[in-house]
């Protein structure tokens, strides 16, 4: 856990009666969380990072800013309170990582099995991935959507433990579930999560005939436009002829890295961390 994330219903600002427009900002520049000590964030301050009182933590506002925080009491019996200040120095490494804390990589996944789903999420997070799309494919078993691992009360929880791992940002990932047609989210939801003037669309097969993604990124994004990339991977029996060709139709070009057949745990942190760097590569290239 190297960032402590607080929802935001859990911050308590101190109360005002002030109209005085100087007040109300240093009001809303502080404000207080408490923990039990039974909460997984209250220990990891108490027993693995052994804070006290007047120690600055690194932490954040889940879906809001980057923040440093004090502790201002430690104990078994009353938890832990901090002293939230979002106008002080940001703590630890990467205080500084701006624009590029977010990679600019988001997926559209054929569901996997359900164990491997669940493997996923964490990893989905810490690679900075800010949307993806679940979707069937012809190859996609219907047992899958059965599975409690695509519900928000199973994939929250665990999206923020990447965040925390991560530590750069606080971006929840939007997940949405498409189990109903290959085609439906083809001519519907594709162009309303990734429209095609904002977007490079890769689709990701490990053949003959596909492009490098590295160079794939980098003349997609040669014009200059600081597009998003987002890549869609196959279900784990790959994809079918006819499923690249409609793909192709929308704007996908297919892409690969090697001639290997990845797992699908493997396939999506080796090709999001590619694109991911080709992307900055880009983007920096093409600002000299």
């Amino acid at each position: 856990m190297n960032l402590i994330l607080f929802e935001e219903a859990e911050l308590e600002y101190p109360s005002t009666t002030s109209t005085d427009a100087e007040c109300d900002e240093k009001k809303n520049s502080v404000a207080y969380v408490r923990l039990p000590s039974s909460d997984a964030r209250a220990k990891h301050v108490q027993k693995v990072l052994k804070s006290e009182p007047g120690d600055w933590i690194r932490a954040g506002v889940i879906d809001g800013p980057l923040c440093s925080v004090m502790v201002e009491e430690s104990s078994v019996e009353l938890g832990v309170r901090f002293k939230v200040d979002f106008a002080a120095p940001i703590q630890g490494a990467g205080a500084e990582a701006g624009a590029m804390a977010d990679p600019g990589v988001d997926l559209i996944l054929c569901a996997p099995r359900p164990k491997v789903m669940a493997r996923l999420w964490p990893t989905i997070a810490q690679l900075g991935v800010k949307r993806i799309c679940i979707i069937t494919a012809e190859r996609v078993e219907k047992a899958f959507w059965a599975t409690h691992v695509l519900r928000p009360e199973f994939y929250r929880p665990l999206l923020l433990k990447g965040l925390e791992q991560a530590s750069v940002d606080t971006t929840l990932t939007k997940v949405s579930v498409h189990p109903k047609s290959f085609e439906r989210f083809l001519n519907g939801e594709l162009e309303r999560s990734f429209p095609e003037e904002k977007y490079c669309r890769l689709v990701c097969h490990p053949y003959d005939g596909c492009s490098q993604l590295h160079e794939a990124v980098v003349k997609c994004l040669g014009s200059g436009s600081p597009k998003r990339v987002v890549l869609a991977l196959g279900p784990e029996g790959g994809w079918l002829d006819y499923e690249i060709e409609m793909m192709r139709e929308k704007g996908f070009e297919c892409v690969t890295t090697m001639p290997r057949i990845f797992s699908t745990d493997v396939a999506l942190t080796s090709l999001v961390s590619v694109a991911a760097d080709a992307r900055r590569f880009a983007i920096e290239k093409t600002s000299e």
